[in-house]
């Protein structure tokens, strides 16, 4: 069971896109890599599932959808039933992934690994990605450089161990066997953020404790405005 309040709040209330950019950037990612039908294909951390269903629907992919958060869980098995969508579904780590080795085509994470211990789920990403397979990872990158105090209070609101800056993700990713063949988008996070959660109700902001959530992490992008960014890593294995 997943203990970060950050995703609890996600989940409540079945965000699909907070990750910078939301769906209009996933689509332009997808678009720079060739998807086909016989493809393999995993969503690391899919959320509601709402782009595990778009894979599905506009390439015809075989897709895999994966998240920590039975909330999320309950709401993608919802969409993908009643889209009817053939889509595999489980409830599992990235830290730990319950597939063999050299499974998938392409893999898919959307500012998950960040969430996680980054170490582990890296090497567990480049274990089942097949030779030749691809890597897309959407992540949290520092800018710049934050005072103990500031790192300090990322880590709160966010509940993660660490904030990468862009070498120290490229360096994560080659220590796994992992080559990076692009690095792509470098906005703030914040001027990404806000727009990209087009799913969330504030008539359904009820617990206290959430609300708290939501603003701390509204005031933080303030805070933090173009020191705090984002970056798609490229890999190919």
């Amino acid at each position: 069971m997943v203990n970060n309040p950050y995703l609890d709040f996600l989940a409540s209330f079945g965000i699909g896109g907070a990750h910078p950019g939301g769906m209009p950037l996933t689509i332009e990612l997808l678009q720079t890599i060739t998807i086909k039908p016989e493809h393999r294909l995993l969503d690391v951390g899919c959320g509601t599932g709402q782009t595990s269903a778009f894979i599905k629907k506009t390439y015809g992919s075989n897709v895999t959808a994966l998240d920590i958060h039975p909330g999320m869980i309950e709401k993608a098995r919802a969409r993908f039933y009643h889209e009817q969508l053939d889509i595999a579904l489980v409830q599992g780590n990235a830290e730990q992934l319950p597939f063999n080795d050299n499974s998938f085509d392409i893999l898919l994470i959307e500012s998950v690994t960040v969430f996680t211990t980054i170490k582990k789920s890296i090497n567990e990403y480049a274990r089942v990605l097949k030779p030749g397979g691809i890597l897309l990872n959407l992540e949290m990158t520092a800018n710049d450089w934050f005072s103990a105090a500031e790192l300090a209070e990322i880590q709160r609101v966010y509940g993660i161990q660490e904030v990468p800056s862009e070498e120290q993700w490229i360096n994560y990713l080659q220590d796994a066997g992992l080559t990076v063949t692009e690095v792509l988008n470098r906005e703030s996070v914040r001027q990404k953020s806000i727009d990209s959660i087009s799913e969330f109700d504030f008539g359904k902001l009820m617990d206290f404790s959430l609300y708290t959530k939501w603003m701390e992490h509204i005031n933080l992008m303030e805070k933090m405005g173009t020191r705090l960014g984002f970056r798609i890593y490229k890999c190919i294995k």
